[in-house]
Order: structure tokens, then sequence, then C-alpha cells
């Protein structure tokens, strides 16, 4: 066809083309019969496949899948570890972790057996030897491996949402508050010191002393300030006070003129 095209006349390349025409539907045809003998090929293969071999291909696929679960959980859980180690983990994503800790125990027990039934099954298969009852183990191995696949992908997704609302705890500052007689609480700061502050109708006691201004008038006279180790009146403190009233009235009693 291709030369006709390039040289030949308009009824060559007619010609070449009916002929293409007649191919194309000829490889079509022998195509359709191909495709059908492929699909009986692999239906003969699939119903002469032995059960030992069948059981050996789904225990393997299964495990690859249960490793590739394995990793993803441990990743997750190593993130989590690190939130609760500084505090930032949830409540809520606490118990998701310890349910993933147990998820992934689970998954490694069940993956340790289904590699124990696979190696057994080949075993058997390589030495025609105990076939049924190895077909029989890899079966419930890897009913066992999935059910414990499906917990772990739960759990993880569990944990995955939990560390996705993480919580921040603030440091606290404690501060001390003393109390001390005769003054109101305060609080005290390490390193520094702070004064007593004296309430309303309280003393100031500096070792055990009670220092206080009275201010008296005896007969007109201002006294001075005193100070009393009691809140009672001392003898002392009358006696000045009387001697300083009668000093007082004599002060105020005229002077005698001398007799002329």
């Amino acid at each position: 066809l291709n030369t006709a095209i390039g040289s030949g006349t308009q009824s060559q390349i007619n010609a070449a083309v009916n002929a293409a025409i007649e191919a194309i539907a000829n490889l079509n045809a022998k195509a359709g019969m191909a495709a059908s003998a492929n699909g009986g090929l692999a239906a003969a293969i699939t119903a002469n496949t032995s059960p030992a071999a069948q059981a050996q291909a789904e225990l393997a696929n299964a495990i690859a899948t249960a490793n590739g679960v394995s990793t993803t959980l441990a990743g997750t859980i190593v993130t989590a570890q690190g939130l609760n180690a500084s505090g930032q983990l949830s409540g809520a994503g606490q118990v998701a972790l310890v349910a993933a800790l147990a998820a992934q125990t689970n998954l490694a027990n069940m993956l340790t057996a289904a590699q124990n039934a696979l190696g057994a099954l080949i075993a058997a298969i390589n030495s025609n030897v105990g076939v049924t009852g190895a077909v029989a183990t890899a079966t419930q191995a890897q009913l066992n491996l999935s059910t414990a696949v499906s917990g772990a992908l739960k759990a993880n997704a569990n944990l995955s949402a939990a560390i996705g609302t993480t919580t921040t705890t603030p440091t606290p500052t404690t501060t001390t508050g003393t109390t001390t007689a005769g003054t109101t609480g305060s609080s005290a700061v390490a390193g520094f010191e702070t004064s007593p502050q004296v309430s309303a109708g309280s003393e100031t006691g500096t070792q055990g002393a009670t220092t206080q201004t009275q201010g008296q008038t005896v007969a007109g006279v201002q006294n001075l300030p005193s100070t009393s180790s009691s809140q009672d009146t001392s003898p002392l403190v009358l006696l000045g006070a009387a001697l300083m009233a009668v000093g007082g009235a004599l002060l105020r009693r005229p002077k005698e003129q001398p007799a002329v």
C-alpha cells in the first residue's frame, strides 16, 4: 500500500487499499480468537491450580499487606509517644495510644504466626508431605492476620485523629503566701523580702514589745509621747502624770509679793 501510494497508478492504489482492508479484517478475526483462547487458558490454569498453591499466594499477599500496616502504625505510635512525653497529648489521645499499642502487639503476633505457617506450607508443597494440614494452618493464619490488620488500621485512624487535637499544658508558677502575727497575708517570692502589712486595729510587734504614742492632757498641759510595754496603764505612768499635774498647778500659782 505504501509503495502504491508513493509511485503506483490509481488502479494499483485501489488494489492495495482493498488488500489492506482484507488484512485488517483477518487480523481482527485472529485477535478475537487469540483473546478467547487466552481467556480459556486462564480459566484452565485457575481450575487446575492446587489449593496449596492458592493458599501460598494468598498468605504471602496478606503478609505483605500486614507489614505495610505495621510500619504505618509504628510511625503513628512514635509521634503520639513524643506528644505524650511533652504533655501535649489529650486524654482521648492517651486512650487511643494504649489501644494502638495493643493492636501493634496483636498484629506482630499474627504476623509471626502467618510467616511460620507460610514456611511450613512451602516445605509441605516441596516435599509433598502433610500438604493438607499445612493448607488448613495457612488458611487459618491468613484469617487471623486479616483480623489483626483490620484492628491495626482502626487503631491507627483513631490515634491519628487524636494527634490532630493536641493540648498544651502551661508551666505552673507557684507563689507562697506567708501570714505573720499582727500582719496580713502577703506573697513571698524567692530572693525578695517583703515588709509586713499592718491591718487596721492591729499593733506592730517587734521582739515582743508594743510601741504606741499616747497624747494626754493633764490640767491643760500637753504630755510628751510615752512608751509602754503592754496595753495596760503602768503605775509609773500614772505617777508621772500626777507629778506633772502638780507641777503645772505650781506654775500657775501667782508669786507672792515681798513685804515693803
